[in-house]
């Protein structure tokens, strides 16, 4: 049993440590379009492109309705339900290409955008090729196949920065994003169907997918209810400021959204197949204490830099034109370390197919912050950061307070304790960069960046005196070790 649970782990660590070597290459990949395409365009071009992605992109949530986690959740997996769960994909995917396409005009009407009609159109083909995709990457995610799936996401973000450049600089404007959100899924497909050792067949009688329903119709529910709350914004800034505001606010969403989506999301794929094995077993809750540890403070950390140099950073990567955004950075990044510290509480939900429960959760806290971000929209694009912010510390409070207790034996006091221990560090760190800021501001926008991370590298340094939190930083070493 030992050298089971030690040789699960040590896959559990290999598999973490490929996806987020990926992932660095994909954040350096994304850091390096977002400068250069900020540049080349103007916040009217993203803003654009953030009002069509807010309403078609329910679709791309929907994609498989959940069959894909399903599936990987899924003990046993027969080859018959393989090749119907892929002919079932592409058909929602063609369904979900032919909706968008038909509501090509009515988005375009409902913004006053008449040019939106035919990027929509242009972007339908997302949802088939994503459809056409879904069951190679369950494959590869089922077989550990961890490299590959990051080679995947590295060379298509390159591929697709290579053609949005070009484009920008012939001078398509807000179609090089268009062009760029195509391609990375065409990449993709590509790789994941040339070196997947499985190929669909035609459609089996004995392949029944109808085991993956009940926890496929959860999971949908709550992929949709967190989509529309993410992109409420979108909407109403849209709707009631325009495209330039709708522009700036998503450039700092998006950097906002780094850290979680280059470590945290991504590691769904590792946590979930090790989880649900896990589930039931005595280490369970042991299992969980580690990851959460390392994953509040390797993703918090970053955000918490974030919250305080937001506005430098911005400045210096992106330009002055840029610089509302980095105040809307440094406002989002304090609502994402509860989301991040909810990331956990997501996992534990999948792996012991609680869903209903994380479902009822997700509702009442997103109805919070829905709520908060259309009252705030009135007010300006950092009002709705606030907001937004405000529902994130909703719905983790919520889950802890009420989903946790539904699911046994997972430890959640000691959860408490870490995410405790390492919010302290964050709001000190927080707190003491506000008090130095009025006396940097006659700094250059990079050396204040640099101020702020000599703060935070200071607090944390100051904190291993204490002995729970030198604890803490040698669980995060130690998996890091056996990462390597």
């Amino acid at each position: 049993m030992a050298e089971r649970d030690a040789d699960s782990a040590g896959r559990a660590a290999r598999g973490a440590a490929t996806t987020i070597v990926g992932q660095v290459a994909k954040f350096a990949i994304q850091l390096l379009g977002m400068v250069v395409l900020s540049r080349l365009l103007i916040p009217t071009d993203f803003g654009y492109l953030a009002m069509i992605m807010a309403i078609i992109g329910v679709a791309n949530v929907l994609g498989d309705f959940g069959l894909s986690l399903a599936a990987i959740q899924a003990k046993r997996l027969t080859e018959a339900q393989k090749t119907n769960l892929f002919w079932v994909n592409t058909g929602i995917g063609a369904l979900l290409a032919l909706l968008a396409w038909l509501l090509a005009g009515p988005i375009a009407a409902g913004f006053g955008e008449p040019k939106l009609v035919g990027a929509t159109q242009v972007l339908a083909v997302v949802f088939l090729v994503n459809g056409l995709m879904a069951q190679f990457r369950v494959e590869l995610t089922r077989r550990l196949r961890f490299r590959l799936l990051a080679l995947g996401e590295v060379v298509s973000q390159a591929a697709a920065l290579v053609i949005a450049v070009g484009a920008a600089l012939a001078g398509a404007g807000y179609w090089s994003l268009v062009l760029q959100q195509v391609a990375i899924p065409v990449t993709l497909l590509a790789i994941y169907a040339a070196f997947s050792a499985w190929k669909p067949s035609r459609r089996q009688r004995n392949g029944s997918v109808r085991p993956f329903i009940g926890f496929s119709v959860s999971t949908t529910a709550v992929q949709l209810v967190n989509y529309v709350s993410a992109n409420v914004h979108s909407v109403v800034i849209g709707r009631w400021m325009g495209a330039a505001d709708l522009g700036l606010f998503t450039r700092g969403f998006q950097i906002f959204m780094l850290p979680l989506q280059q470590i945290a999301s991504p590691l769904t794929r590792v946590m979930l197949p090790v989880l649900s094995q896990r589930f039931g077993t005595p280490d369970y809750a042991r299992y969980l204490l580690r990851i959460q540890t390392v994953l509040v403070y390797a993703v918090g950390s970053a955000l918490t830099y974030l919250a305080v140099a937001g506005r430098p950073l911005v400045i210096v990567g992106l330009g002055d034109r840029w610089e509302p955004s980095g105040f809307v950075v440094q406002i989002l990044a304090i609502g994402g370390i509860f989301q991040t510290l909810g990331y956990l509480y997501y996992w534990i939900f999948l792996s012991s197919a609680r869903m209903q429960v994380l479902l009822i959760c997700e509702v009442v806290g997103r109805a919070f912050l829905i709520l908060f971000v259309v009252v705030a929209a009135r007010n300006g694009i950092e009002a709705v950061a606030i907001g937004y912010s405000a529902g994130l510390f909703m719905i983790w409070l919520i889950t802890t307070c009420f989903g946790t207790k539904r699911v046994p034996d997972i430890g959640t006091r000691d959860l408490l304790l870490v995410a405790l221990r390492a919010g302290t560090i964050f709001a000190v760190t927080i707190g003491l960069c506000q008090i130095l800021t009025s006396s940097i501001q006659s700094l250059e926008p990079f050396a204040q960046a640099v101020v702020y991370l000599a703060v935070e590298l200071s607090v944390f340094g100051a904190a291993a005196l204490i002995p729970a939190v030198r604890r803490d930083y040698i669980a995060v070493a130690d998996t890091a070790r056996r990462m390597l």
